[in-house]
């Protein structure tokens, strides 16, 4: 079975358009079913773009031939995982909270 609807909310890339973190935020964030309008939930969600290190520790545009990492809540180093690329190229990771 296949669901469709609509998601739509306050997207805030500011973090990572500015330098600060590789990091965007969803907020306000409302979601619904197709066919169920009482069917409405809200959801926060967290971007989480790659980027690789160089070996001074600055952070560098990801590539297919350096390792990737997302950054945690906590600034922790997260490796992008084989399954976390398209053609070879780490994407960015959305987490969605209900």
């Amino acid at each position: 079975m296949i669901i469709t609807g609509t998601f739509y909310g306050k997207a805030d890339l500011s973090p990572s358009m500015s330098g600060q973190a590789p990091l965007g935020f969803i907020t306000d964030g409302v979601g619904t079913i197709d066919g169920y309008s009482e069917a409405s939930f809200k959801f926060t969600g967290t971007f989480r773009l790659p980027f690789a290190l160089e070996e001074g520790g600055q952070h560098r545009r990801a590539s297919r031939e350096l390792t990737a990492y997302y950054l945690d809540d906590h600034g922790h180093l997260i490796e992008v995982k084989d399954k976390e690329r398209s053609l070879g190229m780490p994407t960015v990771r959305l987490e969605i909270n209900f």
